[in-house]
């Protein structure tokens, strides 16, 4: 999307949406198969000081999430536990305790490490955050810092942040911000009366970002999301996928 004085601000590539659309959903698989995988590993009773994280692949169509500790040195990841996706129920993982602790020194050490830097630039805040990491299709990382959920039926967006860290998972290339304050969406609906949809003004950029898709697809009830920009209107179903209906003058008025 360019902008300039003398000419009007293109809408996105319906590829560039589509990219956007499939970030979301991945975003969205990793925070059920972390919670689940979790759930599952802590049924174990893990030893003190064996797990200090966790870090989720897809691979063949499957999530695996395994959870440990760097060495000492920091140059590799000792994995105590590896707790793998059912192929027909997703929301079952088997858990393999791995003793002694498999040492992984690429596979899962550098998306690791990316989490671990990525966290680092964040910093502490005044609320609890989830993280996320996702491959890149050009061999490095997105990390994706989002604040968590801490009320029943309550789900926040905004003041996340998307990072983009080299294949090693040792350096930034690009910290995008993605949303400001937060909002929260659900609560107590008077009875008989359901939201239809949600709505968020975005100020960042002209373009809905991957964790409004993840918004949509996490949050109950199910409604789609619109998302009004300085320039365009978009709709984000519960699909995931990304609509723009228009220009927002045209729709809503200067």
């Amino acid at each position: 999307i360019t902008t300039s004085a003398s000419t009007q601000v293109r809408p996105p590539t319906a590829d560039s949406l589509k990219a956007i659309s499939t970030r979301g959903r991945l975003l969205a698989e990793y925070d059920q198969a972390a919670w689940h995988a979790t759930d599952a590993v802590l049924a174990q009773r893990p030893t003190a000081g064996s797990v200090q994280g966790y870090v989720g692949l897809k691979q063949a169509g499957h999530w695996i999430v395994v959870f440990g500790r760097f060495s000492e040195d920091s140059s590799s990841f000792l994995i105590a536990y590896e707790a793998q996706q059912s192929v027909t129920k997703p929301d079952s993982f088997t858990v393999t305790r791995l003793e002694p602790a498999r040492v992984d020194t690429s596979e899962f050490l550098r998306p690791a490490k990316a989490l671990y830097t990525a966290r680092a630039d964040f910093g502490r805040r005044g609320r609890p955050y989830n993280a996320a990491v996702l491959p890149t299709r050009e061999g490095g990382w997105y990390v994706y810092l989002m604040p968590a959920q801490t009320q029943a039926q309550i789900f926040p967006l905004g003041a996340d942040v998307r990072y983009t860290i080299a294949g090693d998972g040792r350096s930034i290339v690009v910290k995008r911000q993605l949303h400001n304050a937060v909002i929260e969406f659900g609560g107590a609906f008077r009875e008989g009366v359901f939201p239809t949809a949600g709505i968020h003004s975005a100020v960042l950029d002209n373009v809905p970002e991957d964790t409004d898709v993840f918004h949509v697809l996490s949050r109950t009830p199910k409604v789609p999301e619109y998302v009004v920009t300085s320039e365009f209107v978009y709709r984000v179903d519960l699909s995931g996928e990304i609509h723009v209906l228009g220009r927002r003058e045209g729709l809503l008025g200067p």
